[in-house]
């Protein structure tokens, strides 16, 4: 029994599916933040001993516009997991690999990545020295950004900027004006006596 090419062109399939899925929307919680920079990079993270790389994929700087707080996400090709999740801070420094102009090395204090938080020492390799010097110039970028602007650094900031200058200009009087150490001492101890005394 032979079918020929037109037999198998004239049968119509109507397949229906069993069940109906409706089309579901799964937030990424990137939602409210708006993206600074977006480039492809290989992540490694240092364990035992030795750097381990954690994924391929996108890197990107994301700005909440509400508190001015920004978060570095990186997830993987294809699978879309989170390899890096951690929020950005003004005492992050981008150190460049010995053998590399494409390389960085930096620590976070906590990522997110594994549910609970972790201080991490990573990796970034970006494919061209290009792409690594526009990730570092958004990063330097978005510290500012966080000094300036955002409530948790910006007070800290000012107050350490504000210290940085009285201390200057308490250089620019000279020293005579200024008590000594053991003067200082002093009249701490007289502080401390006399608050024992009017308790």
């Amino acid at each position: 029994f032979v079918k020929t090419m037109e037999d198998n062109q004239n049968n119509d399939i109507d397949v229906k599916p069993i069940v109906s899925l409706p089309e579901v929307v799964i937030p990424t919680n990137e939602e409210n933040e708006k993206e600074m920079i977006k480039l492809r990079a290989r992540l490694f993270r240092f364990r035992d001993g030795e750097w381990k790389e954690r994924g391929t994929g996108e890197i990107k700087l994301l700005h909440n516009e509400e508190n001015h707080a920004i978060r570095v996400v990186m997830r993987r090709d294809k699978t879309l997991k989170i390899c890096a999740n951690h929020f950005l801070t003004p005492d992050i420094e981008l150190q460049k690999h010995i053998n590399s102009d494409r390389d960085f090395n930096y620590s976070c204090f906590a990522d997110f990545t594994d549910g609970q938080p972790q201080s991490e020492l990573f990796a970034l390799r970006f494919a061209t020295v290009e792409n690594a010097q526009l990730w570092k110039n958004k990063v330097e970028e978005a510290k500012l950004i966080l000094k300036t602007k955002c409530s948790i650094y910006a007070e800290e900031f000012l107050k350490s900027s504000d210290a940085d200058t009285d201390s200057s200009s308490e250089d620019d009087l000279g020293s005579s004006d200024k008590p000594s150490t053991e003067e200082n001492a002093e009249n701490v101890i007289e502080d401390i006596q006399k608050l024992k005394i009017e308790n």
